[in-house]
């Protein structure tokens, strides 16, 4: 998932979400009897499971103050890109 979003400081946003939906069919049988011709539907028990999940993507963006030391790295780093060897 790729986005690009401009947002403030501590404020939410979903992007997106994704969602999976199964079904099953699940059969329970008196053994034997659950086989036999005809009559066998008397001893067999049929369900259809259906099941749904949804994935959503929440980003919650917290600004980190710029700090001294950093910066002062930085400026340095600057500083030894621009000066010849």
């Amino acid at each position: 998932m790729e986005t690009d979003v401009m947002v403030s400081d501590n404020q939410a946003i979903l992007i997106g979400g994704l969602i999976q939906e199964t079904s099953s069919d699940q059969q329970s049988k008196l053994p034997i009897l659950g086989n036999l011709p005809v009559v066998g539907r008397l001893f067999q028990h049929r369900t259809r499971v259906k099941a749904r999940s949804e994935i959503i993507v929440a980003l919650l963006p917290r600004i980190v103050p710029y700090d001294g030391v950093y910066a002062e790295k930085e400026s340095f780093e600057v500083m030894r890109t621009q000066t010849p060897p």
